[in-house]
């Protein structure tokens, strides 16, 4: 049986205001730890993910 494979993608909304507001160091900063959480939860569920 081949094995599911499931795309998932998220969206900041609004994400060029706090852009603008931080500068895109301090953004790239927080974008790394929306990611991170995402990667924490989706690989709670036992999936694997890539990025």
């Amino acid at each position: 049986m081949p094995a599911t494979k499931t795309l998932m993608f998220t969206d900041i909304v609004d994400s060029s205001a706090p852009t603008r507001r931080l500068g895109d160091k301090a953004y790239s900063t927080v974008l790394k730890q929306h990611n991170d959480r995402i990667r924490e939860i989706v690989g709670s569920m036992l999936a694997k993910v890539r990025q």
